[in-house]
């Protein structure tokens, strides 16, 4: 003998709540609007980052940063941006990204040498460390450190609604962050049309 359920109204309570829950899902991954507090709240839920440095002499450092890059250029960005990458004047490419520091929120231009001489008692270091130079491990957790750094910084600019974002990969031109999201997985920020890429 085979069980028929019966059709009553806890199929239909059962049948709402499932329809909600997808609701609820589709809502948390299809984000229109990463500067909107929802947004940030999520974040946070997902990730916790407790900085100890002052948010409001490291946003205006940077803002400094970027007028003096784009004085010529007649435009200032307002709010939240990326900054470009840069050219010298015989047309080669600068080398002057920062990363953040996910253990002292500082911004360096080279990290792995500042964790290895500031940060070598932290065990992620160490771990890092344990690997052989220029082995594909090693790289690897390097890019953990930065992403994860560079993702609490960028989380302190959103919350702060100005500063400048430090994507994985610079443009070629200033874009403002709307064209930008941060993966869930890696903690990588990358432009939006080239996130599959990644994932």
């Amino acid at each position: 003998m085979d069980y028929i359920p019966d059709s009553s109204e806890e199929s239909d309570v059962d049948e709402e709540r499932i329809s909600n829950s997808r609701k609820a899902r589709i809502q948390f991954v299809n984000i229109d609007e990463p500067r909107s507090s929802s947004y940030v709240d999520r974040l946070r839920e997902i990730y916790t980052f407790e900085p100890d440095i002052d948010i409001d002499s490291e946003i205006s450092l940077q803002e400094s940063e970027h007028k003096e890059t784009n004085k010529d250029k007649g435009s200032q960005m307002q709010g939240v941006y990326a900054l470009p990458s840069q050219k010298t004047a015989d047309g080669k490419r600068k080398w002057d990204k920062k990363q953040s520091c996910v253990f002292s929120s500082k911004l360096y231009p080279k990290l792995p040498r500042h964790l290895e001489k500031v940060h070598s008692k932290e065990v992620e270091v160490q771990r890092a460390l344990a690997f052989e130079k220029g082995s594909k491990e090693r790289k690897e957790a390097w890019k953990s450190m930065r992403n994860k750094g560079n993702f609490a910084h960028n989380m302190m600019v959103y919350n702060k609604g100005k500063g400048q974002v430090i994507p994985c990969k610079r443009p070629l031109t200033s874009i403002e962050e709307t064209n930008y999201i941060q993966c869930k997985e890696c903690k990588g920020t990358y432009r939006r049309s080239e996130l599959w890429r990644y994932v």
